[in-house]
């Protein structure tokens, strides 16, 4: 499952993210935003999945990601992206 949450994390564009998202349905499970609330905390881990990018552009990033995560368990993949995408 990390593996699979990296991918979703560092996908280049959110149909991408949507892609893995739709491959690896497991990422919706409430394990997958509980491990991603849990490597927000850890600034060593969030340097891992973004190298190169600073604290201060890993971390609203990295919520981003969380928050639409948790917003489609709730509402569904599809509702979930495209409200992300009518902001």
């Amino acid at each position: 499952m990390l593996r699979n949450l990296v991918s979703f994390l560092r996908a280049r564009s959110w149909n991408d993210s949507r892609r893995i998202l739709d491959e690896h349905p497991e990422l919706l499970y409430s394990a997958a935003s509980d491990m991603l609330a849990i490597m927000i905390q850890d600034p060593q881990t969030t340097a891992m999945v973004y190298p190169g990018l600073s604290q201060a552009k890993r971390d609203p990033l990295l919520r981003e990601h969380l928050g639409l995560l948790r917003r489609c368990r709730e509402v569904g993949v599809g509702r979930a992206f495209a409200e992300l995408e009518g902001r």
